[in-house]
């Protein structure tokens, strides 16, 4: 299967940010997405949910999503980072 597009998904103004998490959440643990220094692209991507969230226009419910998104994505680097 081939990922290509998906970053550009994630980019989209009309792909929803619940969908647009998913995708992320879905990249971060693929292994078949060859995104380069992707786990830092898409924890710059959710910080920029946050930090743009008013420009965004994302909904209280959808914030509460990202933070947890991105809790997860920290503790999940975190983890694999001391195994490397």
């Amino acid at each position: 299967a081939t990922y290509t597009g998906l970053f550009l998904r994630l980019k989209d103004k009309k792909t929803s940010i619940p969908d647009k998490l998913k995708l992320a959440k879905f990249a971060w643990v693929t292994d078949a997405v060859h995104i380069p220094n992707k786990q830092q692209q898409i924890l710059d991507f959710v910080c920029g949910l946050l930090v743009n969230r008013k420009k965004h226009n994302i909904a209280s419910e959808d914030v509460v999503s990202v933070w947890e998104t991105l809790n997860r994505f920290l503790y999940l680097a975190g983890t694999t980072s001391v195994v490397k």
